[in-house]
């Protein structure tokens, strides 16, 4: 359905101080009259001639999702583009005020491909096949009765006809009675018309598709495919860009191609290259490499974000960079960090945890005394010792270093939170449920048996006073206060909880969901925030406002 413009023009109004996203992983590109359009994971950007890019267009500026994975002229209007998105379709327009959101039109299934042909607007999903712009809704058109035909890959015009790619059918035509294309099964990346013949990129190489005659001309690993200047160019994984019945390479030095137009620009998931000439120019490769954003910590001048992907990345000057790590010991997939003193960080993740001081890396896994080299979470306790939560258990790090396990008494728990309470006690969140930890060596087992919890996957904690906010998995917040020798629990709801995902921010306990942010004001839950994904994952104080951080990328707003 349309989008009314009206329902975000609050959003414009409170526009965040900074917006962050994964700019660098580059989908699609088109070289428009005047510059570029790119579409990136973190929303679409628009470059100059220079290769100079504004801000990205995200969801926060109306385009139904923020990731978006391909960007096409609109056929007679110029300085408009489509692009397709994680949520639907927008046609987005540019102008020299900036750009603006003109429609934008939602779909159960992200937006792959748009091709305009005879007059009409078609769009390939990935998961709800192909559907058709029509009487301001995205419509289904009719395709094959094959499994996995409806996971659209590339459109292209051939013979009067629409063909469309798909990632498990082969390739197929679309009519009042949809048929497959001949000499072509299995996943097609990328189609292509080529001196009147049809081709088609897939995982063993290019076909050349002409019924019971279609051969195979090429063996490469093809993504994506364009007749330029009397050659077929192929897109690759691994090999960059390669005209048909060669093996050397043009273009840009880039191995990883995820699309191009022409020999004006070439996406990749390094960031976006554009012809200057006869050079090839780096653009669009300050941003963040991925925007699943995992934990924030602030340390001095630096915002340092973790992500589920790629690492530490470090703000420095406005540029993001990785965090220094010359060994390359760090695991990509981070899940928590903290402050390790005299600017340093520790970094928690899935295969070790490190403590990372001017290029300098120390690791700490199974081997030098962890119960699991695993490490979900971490929390510096009031000793300035490090409370180490992993797969199998909490250590602790003290002064010298040494590794020392919690207790006798500790058992093998996945433990996802820590929260250290006034008194010194050390409360953790795991997957069986809350553990508190008492001064003496012995616990207490909180859980949905003992009326305490609304689920027991625990995965965020946090104290506000002598009230310890408890964030589960699947049924929201509990609150447990103080009860002479006892807990009293309240359930406050809320919706799923992230890890680490709670907060208290002026006051107010914050939650950062897979359905949004959420504050708890008046006895219930309102929506926080505005992020640029749903799925938010961190909600942290900062010394100029609030960093919003989620599964596309980070938004700072005023408080």
């Amino acid at each position: 359905m349309n989008l009314a413009l009206g329902m975000f023009m609050g959003v414009l109004a409170t526009a965040p101080l900074e917006v962050h996203t994964a700019t660098r992983d580059v989908r699609s590109c088109r070289a428009l009259d005047h510059g570029y359009a790119a579409a990136t994971d973190g929303g679409l950007v628009f470059l100059d001639d220079a290769g100079n890019s504004a801000a990205p267009l995200t969801a926060l500026d109306g385009l139904p999702e923020t990731r978006s994975y391909v960007v096409e002229p609109v056929a007679g209007q110029p300085g408009r583009v489509w692009v397709g998105t994680e949520g639907g379709l927008a046609r987005v327009e540019r102008s020299e005020a900036g750009a603006r959101v003109v429609e934008a039109f939602t779909s159960t299934a992200p937006v792959r491909a748009v091709l305009e042909h005879g007059g009409r607007t078609f769009v390939g999903t990935w998961g709800a096949g192909v559907l058709e712009l029509r009487g301001g809704r995205l419509r289904p058109t009719p395709g094959p009765d094959l499994v996995k035909a409806d996971r659209i890959t590339d459109l292209v015009a051939h013979g009067g006809h629409v063909v469309v790619a798909t990632a498990g059918a082969g390739a197929w035509i679309i009519g009042e009675h949809p048929r497959p294309v001949e000499g072509v099964e299995g996943v097609v990346w990328s189609l292509a018309v080529h001196e009147g013949a049809l081709y088609a990129g897939t995982f063993a190489g290019v076909r050349k598709l002409d019924g019971a005659a279609s051969i195979t001309v090429s063996d490469h690993d093809a993504r994506a495919l364009a007749s330029v200047g009397g050659e077929l160019l192929i897109g690759t994984t691994g090999q960059g860009i390669t005209p048909l019945g060669s093996q050397l390479r043009v273009g840009p030095p880039v191995s990883h191609v995820q699309g191009f137009d022409q020999d004006r620009c070439v996406a990749s998931s390094d960031g976006l290259w554009i012809r200057d000439g006869q050079r090839w120019v780096a653009a669009a490769d300050h941003g963040l490499p991925s925007g699943d954003i995992t934990d924030l910590l602030r340390v001095g001048d630096e915002l340092y974000a973790a992500t589920f992907d790629k690492g530490v990345l470090v703000n420095r000057g406005g540029d993001w960079t990785p965090i220094e790590d010359p060994d390359h010991a760090i695991d990509p997939q981070v899940n928590a960090l903290a402050p390790a003193g005299n600017g340093r960080v520790w970094v928690a993740t899935a295969r070790g945890l490190h403590r990372v001081d001017n290029g300098r890396v120390e690791t700490w896994t199974s081997k030098r005394g962890l119960p699991n080299s695993t490490v979900l979470s971490l929390a510096v306790s009031s000793a300035g010792e490090l409370i180490v939560g992993t797969h199998a258990g909490v250590a602790i790090i003290d002064a010298n270093d040494d590794v020392r396990e919690l207790g006798s008494r500790a058992r093998r728990w996945a433990t996802w939170a820590i929260a250290e309470a006034p008194n010194g006690e050390l409360w953790l969140g795991t997957t069986q449920g809350l553990i508190r930890w008492k001064l003496d060596g012995t616990w207490d087992h909180l859980s949905m048996l003992s009326g305490h919890l609304s689920d027991n996957w625990v995965t965020a904690l946090v104290w506000q006073g002598d009230a310890l906010h408890v964030g589960t998995y699947a049924s929201g917040v509990d609150t447990l206060t103080p009860n002479g020798n006892s807990w009293q629990a309240q359930a406050l709801g809320g919706g799923r909880v992230n890890p680490a995902g709670l907060s208290v921010i002026d006051g107010e306990l914050h939650a950062a969901t897979m359905k949004g942010a959420r504050v708890h004001r008046g006895g219930r839950w309102v929506a926080g925030e505005l992020g640029v994904f749903e799925d938010v994952t961190r909600v942290v104080e900062d010394t100029r406002g609030v960093w919003i951080g989620s599964r596309r990328g980070l938004v700072l707003r005023a408080r």
